[in-house]
């Protein structure tokens, strides 16, 4: 019985033994490996770096250092530098991609039923020569992700090969394929204008919200008459966005003013913020009147507006600190009080330039000046100009 016990702590210790050997074998061997994965890595980047950045002597020497390599390791390598090509780093990089003959590699990735694969192929589809169909073949793919990398990955180029597939995608179901479509749209510039307008005069939808922004962000006056046609929407977000993303000089002043009194706030706020931007001075009395307004954002908006508008919109937040409405009384106050900190700010580098016509009118008593609308001008009770 004694006997038996201690054969059995034996084999157990022998086991432990075995057990832990095997695990501290693994762990060296792991480390090992780690370390060698580690070293090729810091090799491939550097042979990478001088590859894309230096002089072409020393990136053909760098590809034959990248040949002696694991084509895998040069992809992945490559894969976390992608987003950083540009310039003369695509092309360079197209040309190492043919010379290991990688691009094999890369279309069965981007051709593989597993879905991750196809999404790896996706984002290393940019490293194809310009031009090549494979660029964009996957766009089109059944799955979200490999879509995104797809369309987030396209230059300029590519884009306008794929315009309507890239304008489509503003409407996919997944955000990330909605986002990268309207970067690449703004990438490409003018490029994208006549899409865009037909877009704009005959979608709708959340589409047509992704084209307002695109459009705002890169302005075309091609776009000019489509984007007005939203104006009068019954949507308020896509009349908010479609008076944002056009320069108000090309806005109707009938409209402006329409809109500055609008059932929408977010309408309301977008109306002022962009008359100050403007500098439509003798809109100033129009915008003095949402400081009194029950939204905070619109209140906010019209003094920021009137902080733009010179000495029109200076006079019209003198006279709101004595508006019956507190509201108005404190954005005019915290208004002024800005421009005043701004002032101070200015005067420590450039010397303070005094506002007579605002400041000297105020302290003298004059509290039947106004403004003007459609001149702009500071007039006095009797509607003379000061």
């Amino acid at each position: 019985m004694i006997r038996a016990d201690v054969t059995a702590l034996v084999l157990t210790a022998w086991l432990l033994g075995g057990l832990v050997a095997l695990y501290l074998g693994l762990g060296l061997v792991g480390d090992v490996r780690l370390r060698r994965r580690q070293a090729l890595f810091e090799r491939s980047s550097e042979a990478l770096g001088r590859v894309l950045f230096a002089d072409e002597e020393t990136a053909a020497a760098a590809v034959d250092d990248l040949a002696s390599l694991p084509p895998t390791m040069v992809l992945d390598t490559g894969k976390r530098l992608v987003t950083d090509f540009a310039g003369q780093v695509g092309p360079r990089m197209s040309s190492l991609v043919a010379a290991l003959g990688l691009g094999r590699r890369i279309r069965r990735q981007m051709t593989a039923r597993s879905w991750r694969r196809r999404a790896q192929g996706a984002s290393l589809a940019v490293l194809l020569p310009s031009g090549d169909p494979d660029r964009t073949r996957l766009l089109l793919d059944r799955h979200p992700t490999v879509r995104a990398r797809a369309v987030e990955g396209l230059d300029a180029d590519d884009v306008r090969g794929a315009m309507e597939t890239v304008v489509r995608m503003l409407d996919d179901p997944n955000e990330g394929v909605r986002l990268g479509a309207q970067q690449a749209l703004l990438r490409s510039g003018g490029d994208a204008v006549p899409a865009l307008e037909r877009l704009l005069t005959h979608g709708r939808g959340r589409a047509v919200l992704l084209a307002l922004e695109v459009a705002g962000s890169n302005f075309d006056p091609r776009l000019v008459p489509a984007l007005e046609r939203h104006l009068g929407s019954g949507d308020p977000v896509v009349r908010a966005m479609a008076l944002r993303a056009l320069p108000l000089v090309a806005v109707d002043e009938t409209v402006v003013r329409a809109m500055l009194d609008d059932d929408d706030a977010e309408v309301r706020a977008v109306a002022a913020t962009s008359v100050g931007s403007a500098g439509r001075q003798h809109l100033a009395a129009a915008v003095g009147r949402l400081l009194g307004d029950p939204a905070w954002t619109v209140r906010h908006a019209a003094g920021g507006a009137l902080a733009e508008l010179g000495p029109a919109g200076l006079m019209t937040l003198r006279l709101a600190l004595d508006h019956e409405d507190r509201y108005a009384r404190d954005m005019a106050r915290q208004t002024l009080d800005a421009i005043a900190a701004h002032r101070g700010a200015a005067a420590g580098v450039l010397p303070a330039t005094p506002d007579p016509t605002v400041d000297d009118w105020y302290r003298s008593g004059h509290v039947g000046l106004g403004v003007d609308e459609r001149s702009g001008t500071v007039v006095g009770a009797g509607g003379s100009s000061r």
